[in-house]
């Protein structure tokens, strides 16, 4: 039992410090000057950034399927939550990356506007 709460504990800690990281917004100075070319690429690296992230959580799952079935002191529940966890991830990883894809092609649309 003690075992699995650090498992849950570590892996809420690295959940939390995931999402803490890709809640930072664009560069003030950009949006200050008016900056769509600087804008587009920020959002576009976000986007590229949060993708990765997607794949790192997809990759996380496929180990925790694969530890979970293994007869340790890992838990197949704890193992099932970790996967679900992981799941969730890619999915909003996925969806704000594109959302900042989204926003890269407003701010490129910007540029031509005089």
């Amino acid at each position: 039992m003690v075992n699995t709460f650090k498992l849950s504990a570590f892996g809420c800690a690295v959940i939390i410090a995931l999402l803490a990281s890709c809640v930072s917004g664009p560069p003030i100075q950009l949006i200050e000057r008016n900056d769509h070319a600087g804008l587009e690429a920020w959002y576009q690296q976000e986007a590229t950034n949060l993708r990765a992230r997607a794949e790192n959580m997809r990759q996380m799952a496929k180990v925790y399927e694969e530890v979970a079935v293994l007869p340790t002191w890992y838990s197949e529940r704890t193992g099932q939550d970790m996967v679900r966890h992981c799941q969730n991830l890619v999915e909003k990883y996925t969806k704000l990356a594109k959302e900042m894809e989204a926003l890269a092609r407003t701010h490129k649309e910007h540029q031509s506007i005089p």
